[in-house]
């Protein structure tokens, strides 16, 4: 198994959009994961109001 942007790069209907480069960027943990924190800690105080 490679990785997402390996899987995406051999894909010609997404290599004709984005060069490698890109796809690079795309799929790099540091340029989708910024508000991850975040959404945890709402998560959490999320899950404090739900009962059972």
């Amino acid at each position: 198994g490679g990785s997402l942007a390996d899987a995406l790069a051999a894909m010609p209907e997404v290599t004709e959009h984005f060069d490698r480069a890109t796809i690079d960027r795309l799929t790099a943990p540091e340029n989708y994961l910024g508000l991850a924190p975040q959404m945890v800690d709402q998560a959490i105080k999320l899950s404090g109001a739900i009962t059972i």
